[in-house]
C-alpha cells in the first residue's frame, strides 16, 4: 500500500474531528446553517435525522424530513466525495423514497458558500 501523502492526512485529520463533533452534537454545521434556512422560511415542520425504514430491515437517517409534503432535504458534506461509493447509495435511497412519493433535494457543500443562493434554493424546493 502506498504512504499517505499530506493531503490525505490533512483530510483524515478533520474528517476526524468533524466526526467526533457531528456524533457528540448530532448536527453538522451544514444540517446546522440548512435548520436556520428552514426556521427563517418557516418550515418548522421538518424533522431533522427522521428515521426511514429501508428494504434491508434497518432505517435511513433523512437529514430532514417534512411527513405532511412527503419532502427530504439531503446535506450532503465533505464525506459524500470522499466514500467512493455515496454517489450510488444516495441514488438507490432516492429510487427507494421516490416509491413512497418522497421527493429529494440534495445539498452539497459548494451549495453552502452563497448563503442567499442556498435559501432560494430551498424556498424553490419547500415551496414557501
Amino acid at each position: 500500500m502506498p504512504p499517505t501523502t499530506a493531503k490525505e492526512k490533512a483530510f483524515i485529520k478533520y474528517s476526524s474531528r468533524a466526526s467526533l463533533n457531528y456524533f457528540a452534537n448530532e448536527w453538522s454545521s451544514l444540517e446546522e446553517t440548512t435548520w436556520a434556512i428552514l426556521e427563517k422560511l418557516g418550515a418548522n415542520e421538518y424533522i431533522h435525522n427522521c428515521l426511514f425504514p429501508s428494504p434491508k430491515d434497518s432505517y435511513y437517517k433523512l437529514d430532514f424530513f417534512n411527513p405532511l409534503q412527503q419532502k427530504h432535504i439531503s446535506v450532503d458534506g465533505i464525506f459524500h466525495k470522499a466514500i467512493t461509493h455515496q454517489s450510488l447509495r444516495d441514488r438507490e435511497k432516492d429510487s427507494y423514497l421516490a416509491s413512497y412519493g418522497i421527493e429529494t433535494l440534495h445539498l452539497v457543500s459548494e451549495d453552502f458558500k452563497d448563503w442567499k443562493r442556498l435559501k432560494e434554493k430551498i424556498r424553490r424546493f419547500i415551496g414557501s
